[in-house]
């Protein structure tokens, strides 16, 4: 007990408010393909949220398996190696500097990419469900942001220039900023990215909660929009949060949507 109560004096005294944790120290822990995943511990978390709007509801727990998740969200150096191997179209923005997220990619291009990521590995790979992406992103505890409760600009990149937040680019950044360029809002998981940067498309259609994985939504050949969660650098705070989703169409390229990709041990 008394080393909890210094740990709590210390937290205060460094200046952490209430509601925000410190970021986790969580390193990459599997490499495929050159490509760095953390893991996300088997486990029960609360999915959904009654404090944002209709579709988050109802707030519900789902219960996962083991599996990893990119450290980062996947850029433009990692995805030009699948456009070198397979002749696959070479997205616009890609001048940008390689170390930023692959942008201008629909659903169908960032679902292949994912699938071959693992192709000469013992791993399969794909992109994430929305259990699998809201997980990564909140932990266990059903966290409003990845590094805890309270809204803070050093931990995301949100708010171009010309948008609600930051409207002198304060940040940082008028766009996009390189992959793990925000350590400081690093998610339970040690994600990286997860709020702000780029939106992140996920596997699963765009349907009512609560999220069931075996009830059609996981169809890779249905129609039908898909569900993008995450924000990126255009948005405001409420798309932050974790819970944030709404749909989009499967052929969309667009400057602020990106991905990124999970991957299981195969049985």
């Amino acid at each position: 007990m008394r080393d909890i109560l210094l740990l709590i004096f210390l937290l205060g005294w460094l200046g952490f408010p209430p509601g925000q944790t410190v970021a986790q120290e969580v390193g990459p822990l599997l490499t495929i393909n050159g490509v760095e995943f953390v893991r996300v511990p088997a486990g029960p978390f609360t999915m959904g949220s009654d404090t944002g709007t209709e579709d988050e509801l109802p707030v519900h727990t789902v219960t996962l398996p083991d599996y990893y998740i990119t450290h980062t969200e996947v850029t433009i150096a990692q995805y030009d190696q699948f456009v070198q191997a397979t002749g696959e179209r070479r997205p616009a923005g890609s001048g940008r500097a390689s170390t930023h997220p692959v942008t201008d990619v629909s659903w169908f291009e960032a679902l292949a990419y994912c699938s071959w990521l693992g192709q000469k590995s013992t791993f399969i790979t794909g992109l994430p469900t929305e259990a699998e992406w809201e997980k990564a992103a909140r932990g266990p505890d059903g966290r409003l942001y990845p590094w805890g409760e309270a809204l803070d600009r050093t931990r995301a990149n949100y708010g171009s220039e010309d948008r609600c937040c930051a409207p002198d680019a304060s940040d940082g950044y008028i766009d996009t900023a390189p992959g793990g360029s925000f350590p400081l809002g690093a998610s339970p998981s040690g994600a990286l990215e997860m709020a702000g940067n780029v939106r992140e498309w996920t596997s699963s259609l765009y349907w009512p909660y609560p999220y069931v994985s075996t009830d059609g939504r996981e169809d890779p050949h249905a129609a039908g929009t898909r569900a993008v969660h995450g924000g990126s650098f255009n948005d405001d705070a409420f798309s932050l949060r974790a819970a944030n989703r709404y749909g989009l169409v499967t052929p969309l390229r667009i400057n602020d949507l990106g991905f990124r990709c999970v991957a299981q041990e195969s049985l």
